[in-house]
């Protein structure tokens, strides 16, 4: 019993040190806020150097959402596995699935979701979450809506970003689903803004940066000659072969 009663401890000690030495960098500037920074560094900002590798995730989601319902469209018999495995063999045949990214982007995945549990288990047992405070909130282990309207404001940023970049993309696909669209502007939104009014505030801070990267990754997609060159192929349709010299009319 006196193990598990002392395993909060440890996991706030064992959090805090990991977030602690970027916590350091901030201190001389923001004092008590660089928890904040800290926070930011582990859970987003170590993304930033595979921006490439965002962007063409990003383009690759946009082309197989167009190539399932081009699949649906053309061959409905299909079950939803095959138009699936057909979709992806497309996006590695276009080149937006290779090899070496799939195993970087597993990677980055697996240390995405390290990340996120170390920062909420610090915001619920780390000894300096409580009095931490950073950019309008009053403290990262209590809930943004505690902190008033600067919790709302965090609140408000991880909807709008999380909502825009589903319309970013959806738009970008050109795909007119209705109930993807009912859910992404209406039922999607109301769940962001819950998570981001309960949630612990540092958990919120990370989603919410998060979310303004994939944003920026979505929009930056969205100029790609990958999503871009499809589009215009989809528009002027198929191609018609010309007419062989001397053949029949």
């Amino acid at each position: 019993m006196e193990m598990i009663a002392a395993l909060p401890t440890a996991a706030g000690a064992a959090t805090q040190w990991v977030l602690a030495p970027f916590a350091r960098l901030g201190e001389p500037w923001l004092g008590g806020a660089s928890w904040g920074l800290a926070v930011l560094l582990v859970g987003t900002a170590w993304r930033l150097p595979l921006w490439p590798l965002l962007v063409r995730s990003a383009a690759a989601g946009i082309v197989r959402t167009r190539l399932l319902a081009a699949n649906a469209a053309e061959h409905e018999p299909l079950g939803r596995k095959d138009a699936a495995a057909r979709a992806e063999w497309e996006l590695r045949e276009r080149g937006l699935r290779r090899p070496a990214e799939a195993a970087v982007g597993r990677a980055a995945a697996l240390l995405q979701v390290a990340a996120v549990l170390v920062i909420v288990v610090w915001s619920r047992t780390g000894e300096a979450a409580g009095a931490a405070a950073f950019a309008g909130l009053d403290s990262l282990a209590a809930p943004p809506v505690a902190s008033g309207p600067g919790g709302v404001a965090w609140a408000l940023l991880l909807c709008a970003a999380a909502t825009a970049t589903g319309i970013a993309a959806e738009r970008a696909s050109g795909v007119r689903d209705e109930r993807r669209r009912f859910f992404t502007t209406r039922i999607a939104p109301l769940i962001f803004l819950g998570l981001g009014l309960f949630l612990p505030a540092a958990t919120v801070v990370a989603f919410a940066a998060a979310m303004v990267l994939s944003l920026a990754a979505t929009l930056a997609a969205t100029r790609t000659p990958a999503v871009r060159g499809d589009a215009a192929a989809e528009e002027q349709g198929p191609q018609q072969e010309p007419a062989a010299e001397g053949g029949i009319a």
